[in-house]
């Protein structure tokens, strides 16, 4: 269906070579034919002719084209009824051609398999005599077999790669088995009638033997994460662990989709339990945005894990999640990805994402399951940052120092990285000495800004008194200037007069951005730069002017000098690109020392942790 929608959109018929070009750009993902249908020597071409009910390949000008075969007023449900059409005809064919030839196992167009059987059968067992065309399952999840493949597929034996996926896909049917029994509250069901009620669903038999097994039961405690065994006098019954036991969430769901045949499980690591079917993608729908802040990345992490049938391993989420989304996985743009990589990452967000090894792999699930929303999520996001910033708290009072009150929150919008838990407790260690200094820029970069906000909402100057609840419903974090060594906040704004302005009367302090020629006004919002706040505090920024001074102290004594500065470049051009030459490599020097504290920061706190 996505092939013909495609084809049938492109308005006329796509050149070969680009038909996985137009496929990524109509639909927002690669085109994975080889997922689904058998690519030989013979290429794409040789693999499009085997459908021609729904693509045609013509010769043009020595090029090879594809255009769709059936009309374009055609749906889903009437293209899906065409394939079951042309299936059934090459079965007949198939059979008719087998029996020319005079083998015993020429399959007649009738023990084809069923048009109407569930799309999430899984694999059948090709070692069925009667019905050897099964070996093509009804599902649109295994490869479809180049034509006359079929009557053949039972004479070669099956690898042990083979014989595993078997093994999985059978089990998968299991499952679904008991889930319709715990939807109807039937209890347990006893091993004897496990292959009546699995060829009812499926319509094919549970052969253990082709998944390599003697007898159900030994194939069964295979998997003890899938299903629990119970001893019942002389016989066994099987169900759901009770990790699987989620009944009312089945039964709130109106309708489940069907899910694929099988999931996609490494054929080296047992199935860990069942995730939910993924939704069926919109047709034709375009890649999503990339996530605008943390809690829209940890709901991206969330649909992805449970849209991903099985389990899926670590080293290929980031490909999986540009698959699904049509974005990158920028992981770092939101959660801090130390020296351990994005598993330690992962793991420090255990409400959302669960982190765990089997055989030496190691996969990732969802935490949180499949019919919760996103607004559902932030809450547990939030509940969980608050028992993160308790635990911190509770160290801290652990070892005895007086900073025990629990850590301000970072700012609501998630547009900063959210560091590694334990960080929070980076106020234990004592500030060093060029420690005021550098807090002294972030906060009076801080009061910039808030100052810039109130010039671009048409206000007047700010009362002192009203700058810290200002200053916090910015950033998110008190307007601490006594960490920046001042004991009132006058004092403190007074250092920066190349930044800002005080005046007034002692009760009625106001203050207001520094007056510094005519294109001040303009070029003041461009001073603070974008997104350049991290977690805990208002972005750090040195003089935007071209600061060299080295402690606040100076600042003071700069102020007549960049004021003169500020007005010669007005009419020097040389002068005034000379500022701003050095203004650039002040910024540049800047950026290179948030990295740097940024690394110490990190580099102190994971030391911390190790410690506690």
């Amino acid at each position: 269906w996505y092939m013909h929608s495609m084809l049938v959109s492109a308005g006329g018929p796509v050149k070969l070579t680009s038909l996985k070009d137009q496929w990524l750009k109509f639909h927002g993902h690669k085109c994975n034919i080889e997922r689904f249908l058998v690519v030989g020597e013979g290429g794409i071409g040789a693999t499009l002719k085997r459908i021609p009910h729904v693509v045609k390949l013509v010769q043009e000008s020595g090029a090879t084209y594809v255009k769709a075969a059936q009309p374009a007023d055609l749906d889903q449900a009437g293209l899906i009824e065409e394939d079951k059409r042309y299936r059934k005809e090459l079965a007949s064919r198939n059979a008719a051609k087998a029996a020319a030839m005079g083998t015993s196992k020429a399959t007649p167009a009738s023990k084809a398999v069923p048009a109407a059987a569930p799309p999430a059968a899984p694999a059948t067992t090709a070692a069925a005599p009667a019905a050897p065309a099964a070996a093509e399952p009804a599902v649109a999840e295994g490869k479809r077999p180049a034509e006359g493949a079929e009557g053949n597929a039972e004479k070669k034996p099956r690898n042990e790669q083979e014989t595993a996926m078997l093994g999985r896909m059978l089990m998968q049917g299991v499952v679904r088995v008991l889930q319709n029994r715990a939807k109807n509250n039937q209890g347990a069901l006893p091993l004897a009638d496990l292959e009546t009620e699995f060829k009812e669903l499926w319509k094919v038999p549970f052969n253990v033997k082709e998944a390599g097994e003697t007898d159900a039961l030994s194939f069964l405690r295979k998997w003890p994460a899938k299903v629990e065994l119970q001893k019942d006098n002389d016989s066994w019954k099987l169900s759901l662990p009770k990790k699987f036991a989620v009944p009312t969430a089945a039964k709130s769901a109106p309708a489940e989709p069907p899910p694929k045949a099988g999931p996609e499980v490494p054929p080296t690591t047992p199935a860990p339990p069942a995730v939910p079917p993924a939704p069926v993608p919109k047709k034709g729908g375009p890649p999503s945005r990339p996530p605008a802040n943390i809690e829209d990345f940890l709901w991206n992490m969330h649909s992805l894990l449970h849209a991903t049938e099985g389990p899926l391993e670590l080293e290929k989420l980031r490909e999986q999640y540009q698959k699904h989304f049509g974005h990158k996985c920028n992981v770092e743009r939101f959660l801090v990805v130390g020296e351990g990589g994005i598993s330690a990452t992962l793991k420090r967000i255990p409400h959302v994402v669960t982190v765990y090894s089997e055989s030496g792999t190691t996969y990732v699930k969802a935490t949180m399951p499949a019919d919760i929303d996103q607004a559902q999520l932030k809450e547990e996001d939030k509940r969980y940052r608050l028992e993160i910033q308790s635990r911190n708290a509770a160290k801290a009072a652990s070892v005895g120092t007086s900073k025990a009150a629990p850590p301000k929150a970072p700012a609501a919008s998630g547009e900063g990285k959210r560091p590694a838990e334990g960080e929070n407790s980076a106020e234990k260690k004592p500030r060093t000495e060029t420690d005021p200094v550098t807090l002294g820029r972030m906060l009076i970069q801080g009061v910039v800004r808030v100052l810039q906000n109130r010039v671009k909402a048409n206000k007047r100057a700010l009362p002192v008194s009203d700058l810290e609840r200002e200053f916090e419903e910015l950033w998110g974090v008190p307007f601490n200037y006594k960490e920046a060594g001042e004991a009132e906040a006058v004092s403190f704004l007074r250092k920066w007069s190349a930044k800002v302005e005080v005046f007034g009367e002692p009760d009625a302090w106001m203050v207001q951005l520094a007056k510094r020629g005519p294109t001040a006004a303009k070029s003041a919002p461009a001073e603070a730069p974008a997104k350049a706040a991290p977690p805990e505090a208002p972005a750090a920024a040195a003089d935007a002017a071209g600061a060299t001074t080295a402690s606040p102290q100076d600042g003071q004594a700069a102020a007549t000098p960049r004021v003169a500065n500020a007005a010669a470049a007005a009419s020097d051009p040389v002068l005034a690109q000379r500022l701003t030459d050095l203004e650039q490599k002040a910024n540049g020097a800047l950026e290179v020392m948030r990295s740097l504290l940024k690394q110490q920061e990190a580099l102190v706190a994971e030391l911390h942790k190790l410690k506690s």
